[in-house]
């Protein structure tokens, strides 16, 4: 049968999925692929996985579900993000002599020797991310959450109008990182900051789109006879 049951235990599953996506999208952050004609993070191709899971957690539970999804990736991105932190100074204290001095292992020698990367990335990337990511992920939320509610109040229960709010909240979640991580990430540098935006906003509708049919089984119920609209 279709759709997911809505028990705990599909429930962990989706959170797992969820952390999962946005684990590989770090990771992927670090590559990049062609798609369309563009070279672009190859987290592209994962991060609209995230934007799936919480609106089909938010179509089937309540709205602080989802919120608790994006609060536990949001902890688990700044919990790694420290721990890669801490990984890259311990490889830069010996090479400044065993100097053990805080403000020397947190300021000058993290930014000289590492030349301000972690693990591949620009720390002010990393630091930026931790900025946008609730941001986006609540915009997807909430812009789903509102839409989901007035249907119900108008039809009386949440069957049709699927495809609106997922597409109108998962592409609103998109540019909102899009905007806001390139606007952040490369100010005050953005001569090329709306193209690089329009090449971005291209592959992930497109992508976005693409996760309609898998929003649709996932959610999936069948609709309950006489059922009038709230007032």
């Amino acid at each position: 049968m279709l759709g997911v049951k809505r028990t705990d235990g599909n429930l962990m599953f989706l959170y797992a999925v969820y952390l999962a996506a946005l684990s590989v999208a770090n990771v992927l952050d670090n590559s990049y692929v062609f798609i369309f004609g563009h070279t672009l993070p190859a987290s592209v191709l994962t991060y609209p996985i995230t934007l799936l899971v919480a609106n089909v957690i938010r179509e089937l539970w309540e709205e602080k579900y989802a919120s608790r999804v994006v609060l536990l990736g949001l902890s688990v991105k700044f919990v790694g993000i420290v721990l890669l932190g801490l990984s890259q100074l311990l490889t830069v204290v010996p090479d400044y002599g065993m100097r053990w001095e805080l403000w020397r292992i947190l300021g000058t020698s993290f930014w000289e020797v590492s030349e301000q990367w972690v693990l591949g990335r620009d720390f002010r990337f990393w630091t930026v991310s931790i900025l946008t990511f609730p941001i986006a992920q609540f915009a997807n939320v909430w812009v789903f959450d509102a839409l989901l509610t007035r249907h119900i109040r108008r039809t009386g229960g949440p069957w049709g109008g699927r495809w609106v709010r997922y597409l109108t909240a998962a592409m609103a979640g998109e540019a909102t990182e899009v905007i806001l991580f390139l606007i952040l990430a490369f100010a005050p540098n953005w001569e090329n900051i709306w193209r690089f935006a329009q090449q971005q906003m291209l592959v992930r509708t497109v992508f976005t789109f693409g996760t309609l049919p898998v929003f649709y089984i996932l959610t999936w119920r069948r609709r309950r006879p006489n059922v009038r609209p709230l007032r």
